[in-house]
């Protein structure tokens, strides 16, 4: 395989995570905003209340794991990056 296929190979995998990574992201915004509309709409608010526990039974740990699991795909992100660019330098460097 060539360097410059796996260097596109490469690309691509991360390109393809950053994308699930952006819409899980903005998934979990929303759920957290939605979560503080009604946290504000307080008690009185029989929909509300309702909304909320349906949401504590779906999410027992109000989304502390779905947050660890975008804290920890982000993680690994970094480090692909970290990875590809020194692939990227040692192919300067061997081209040279």
């Amino acid at each position: 395989m060539e360097k410059q296929e796996q260097s596109n190979i490469m690309v691509g995998k991360m390109y393809a995570q950053c994308e699930k990574l952006k819409k899980d992201l903005e998934k979990f915004k929303k759920l957290e905003q939605e979560i503080h509309f009604l946290n504000q709409a307080g008690e009185g608010d029989l929909k509300a209340k309702k909304r909320i526990e349906e949401l504590k039974m779906v999410y027992p740990g109000r989304l502390k794991k779905e947050k660890a699991q975008i804290e920890s795909c982000v993680n690994d992100l970094k480090v692909q990056f970290k990875q590809l660019k020194t692939y990227i330098n040692n192919l300067h460097i061997s081209t040279q």
